[in-house]
């Protein structure tokens, strides 16, 4: 048994300001010795300058994923980390260790489709995890977090999902080929911390898939309307924004389909016009068909019109 350090690492230290380390360990020791590398890392300083950024530590699959940004940290200290690195973690207890980088998400095939289905959720009290889960089905998936790409197998989802303090992004299937993805706010995050977003598209999907999507994503919500405060599901013209988990002032529409719960129809002071009653005690509101939501529908306009004065 032995801490290596991977010679990758070494080599990003002398080229790049920021690092993604991964530490691969079934040491059951491990992720006390992170928090504690995480604390001597954030001790280095040089010339007044200290490391800019440190992530917290995101426990993955059979490793933990730290992010630091060294900043302006001269070089000199900055290259001592490979060597640092092992004598942290065995000061730690850990005595079987890899330490290379995160894998980099391919972010460039998750934001290049065409035409999206989009649902914006908010939870009543918390992220909205089953939803999002119900959305994604049952099998593994890929993890995206602080822009590192990780396999998560299907009976450790839920776990990864409720660990990581941060925006996470998961991704269902090729995507090469088409994308069904979720993204859930951490705690932290700058748009509120019980957001989340679905979001499908494929390769040259045509409008019939994209309006057949929409519908799939409010039969997903309808089912977990209990667990919902707000959620809206529309079209979207490209899908840049998949990593993006909602809306920054908590407001969710206009939409093709809205459901608001019995709190938010109190702070927004009524039900909605043309708005239905669901068994919660909530209220859905449909305003036209899918397809006319669609990106370049000639009556775009007037169904937004029509959601928005409602």
């Amino acid at each position: 048994m032995a801490v290596t350090i991977l010679p990758e690492v070494g080599v990003a230290l002398r080229t790049d300001q920021g690092v993604s380390l991964m530490v691969r360990s079934g040491d059951p020791d491990v992720a006390a010795a992170m928090a504690g590398v995480r604390d001597e890392l954030g001790r280095l300083t040089a010339g007044g300058e200290r490391v800019a950024y440190l992530s917290p530590v995101i426990a993955l699959p059979g490793a933990y994923l730290l992010v630091v940004d060294f900043g302006s940290l001269p070089a000199e200290p900055v290259l001592t980390v490979p060597s640092l690195l092992g004598g942290w973690l065995r000061d730690g207890g850990v005595d079987d260790a890899e330490v290379g980088l995160g894998r980099p998400g391919r972010l460039g095939e998750l934001e290049g489709y065409g035409p999206a289905a989009r649902a914006y959720l908010r939870g009543g009290s918390a992220v909205p995890v089953d939803p999002v889960l119900d959305w994604l089905g049952d099998g593994d998936l890929t993890l995206l977090v602080y822009g590192v790409e990780a396999h998560v197998p299907a009976g450790e989802v839920r776990p990864a999902v409720d660990r990581i303090p941060a925006d996470r992004t998961l991704v269902s299937g090729d995507p090469g080929v088409s994308l069904r993805a979720a993204t859930l706010a951490g705690p932290v995050s700058a748009i509120g911390a019980d957001a989340a977003a679905l979001v499908a598209a494929g390769r040259d999907a045509a409008p019939v898939e994209v309006a057949a999507q929409m519908r799939a994503m409010r039969e997903v919500l309808r089912r977990h309307t209990g667990a919902l405060d707000r959620a809206g599901v529309l079209a979207e013209p490209h899908t840049r924004r998949v990593l993006f988990p909602g809306t920054g002032d908590g407001a969710i529409g206009p939409a093709w389909w809205q459901y608001f719960s019995a709190g938010a129809i109190r702070r927004r002071g009524g039900v909605p016009d043309g708005a239905t009653t669901r068994p919660d005690g909530g209220v859905e509101l449909t305003v036209g068909v899918p397809e006319q939501w669609l990106p370049g529908h000639p009556d775009g306009p007037a169904v937004r019109a029509a959601a928005a004065g409602r």
